[in-house]
């Protein structure tokens, strides 16, 4: 089933925090990322 329409952000709030692992092997979660510049 695809979705036809595209959600629409709540500009201005904080994201859910979340943890993905890394190709280094570490786990990053957007709580130890924010305030740095990630690219």
């Amino acid at each position: 089933m695809v979705e036809l329409s595209t959600p629409v952000c709540e500009f201005g709030q904080k994201p859910r925090d979340f943890t993905l692992k890394g190709v280094d092997g570490k786990d990053w979660s957007l709580d130890k990322c924010y305030g740095r510049r990630v690219f």
